[in-house]
């Protein structure tokens, strides 16, 4: 399965686990719920979805590497303290709190919640010291004498063994203790994941090019050399770093990320035409309709170019897209707070909102895009001329009208793409760009633009679903 299966698998599990009866209690067993052992390749997003999940289902997230961690940590210490048995005082060997457990009670204490997740990565990379307590967390749900919170569920992962020389093969008694998830790189899910966090185009671009090179692994006598999704996702962050500061992203760069020299070179040779091509059609000056001069240029193309450019097209509308739609989810915030408003003491509903937007904003759970929704909300808040009504609005005003410019953005998009290539294959591959983007799906849905309904409709009459993704994929591929 690929990494959002198996997100949906371990959401499923922790409903399952958290289900209660007419009595409050759980219906299956502490001792029946089997942790979720995540295996999967280095940097696929076994980490990155459980910070996902904790978000989706408004639970409290404790994560931990366990190879940061010795016996003791893990466990507790041991301490000498006295008691008595058959009237006779003895000395015995008891452990403080676990470190790991301890983390869990004080998360409690900071959400208010009873019920959370608690990760453990790198569970098969443990020690020889510390497998037993491992095997005992796995069956019993606890570090040495100290039990994991009922309502806390335990979700494990790690990676194979071909890709961690560390890593130590679980036996039948530790596999049958656990419900084993295994996860496969696939590059359509990364595909979605990056229009979705807005990598650098020239990432995604040459990626759609060489999807598998999204995980490539090889071995050499000098050792591996390497590609991981989570390799290319900072390596996108590093060149949008770059660039904005004004540094030559250069092979070094590239090759500190991607640790595997051909297809880092590559990558090199394609960015460097990417700048070119972007450099050389402006998107800023084709979505504000002046592009007359730049139509034959890209008629005469090779379709490295043409792709390029397609792609420089989907970020632009895909930035503006999530960026309104931040603002969509903060005005949303203060109707629906309106309502709840009613009948309320305002002064203290405010304060109480105050309180509890801090705490999100302090959780360390939040997507970037959450981030900015909030603070977003919180300066509102916190204005010396706030008031609510008012400020619904404002926001509704300058909603409708950054809506109407994003929309005169892509129809001109549009214009240059049907006046350079008519109705082809360019604008297929436009087209899907654009409905692989979270955000622009967003934006469309609320805001509609007739020219994208248009082709749409257009291409699912001309052709079947399956037809129309063959015909992309040929295009890709010439």
């Amino acid at each position: 399965m690929n990494i959002i299966e198996a997100k949906t698998e371990i959401k499923n599990s922790i409903e399952m686990y958290l289900q209660k009866n007419q009595y409050g209690d759980y219906i299956i067993d502490v001792a029946r719920q089997r942790p979720c052992f995540l295996l999967g390749a280095p940097g696929i997003g076994k980490t990155a979805i459980m910070s996902q999940i904790a978000d989706e289902m408004d639970l409290p997230l404790v994560s931990y590497t366990i190879t940061h961690h010795t016996r003791q940590s893990a466990i507790g210490l041991p301490m000498i303290s006295k008691k008595t048995y058959n009237n006779v005082e003895v000395s015995v060997t008891e452990y403080t709190l676990s470190e790991i457990i301890a983390t869990v009670y004080e998360e409690m204490a900071r959400s208010g919640k009873e019920e959370g997740i608690l990760f453990i990565d790198e569970i098969n990379c443990v020690s020889e010291t510390l497998a037993p307590a491992i095997l005992d967390l796995l069956q019993n749900k606890k570090f040495g004498p100290h039990k994991i919170p009922k309502g806390w569920i335990l979700v494990t992962a790690g990676n194979p063994v071909e890709f961690n020389k560390s890593v130590k093969e679980f036996d039948i008694v530790t596999l049958d203790r656990v419900k084993k998830i295994v996860a496969e790189p696939d590059f359509n899910v990364w595909k979605k994941y990056a229009y979705g966090k807005l990598f650098h185009e020239a990432v995604i671009g040459f990626l759609k090019l060489k999807p598998h090179y999204v995980f490539a692994m090889e071995k050499s006598i000098d050792g591996y050399y390497f590609a991981t999704p989570r390799g290319w996702e900072d390596l996108a962050i590093a060149i949008n770093s770059y660039e904005n500061l004004g540094f030559e992203v250069n092979s070094n760069l590239i090759e500190e990320y991607i640790q595997h020299h051909s297809v880092a070179m590559e990558f090199y040779r394609y960015y460097g035409l990417f700048v070119k091509y972007k450099r050389d059609y402006d998107v800023n000056s084709i979505m504000a309709g002046d592009f007359a001069a730049k139509v034959e240029k890209l008629k005469s193309a090779r379709f490295d170019e043409r792709f390029a450019i397609a792609e420089v097209f989907t970020s632009a509308i895909g930035s503006q897209s999530r960026d309104i739609m931040i603002e969509e989810a903060v005005k949303n915030y203060f109707v629906i707070l309106t309502k709840r408003m009613k009948n309320a003491d305002y002064e203290e509903k405010i304060a109480r909102e105050k309180k509890v937007l801090l705490k999100k904003l302090e959780s360390g759970y939040l997507t970037k895009e959450d981030k900015v929704k909030w603070k977003k909300v919180l300066e509102h808040i916190e204005s010396a001329d706030f008031d609510m009504a008012k400020l619904i609005v404002e926001l509704s005003i300058t909603l409708e009208t950054k809506a109407k410019e994003i929309n005169n953005n892509l129809d001109n998009l549009f214009d240059f793409t049907i006046q350079c290539f008519g109705e082809g294959q360019e604008l297929i591959a436009f087209m899907i760009n654009l409905m692989s983007s979270t955000h622009f799906v967003s934006f469309v849905t609320k805001y509609r633009n007739d020219r994208f309904y248009k082709y749409n409709e257009m291409l699912i009459v001309k052709n079947s679903s399956a037809e129309l993704q063959m015909e992309a994929q040929t295009f890709l591929d010439n």
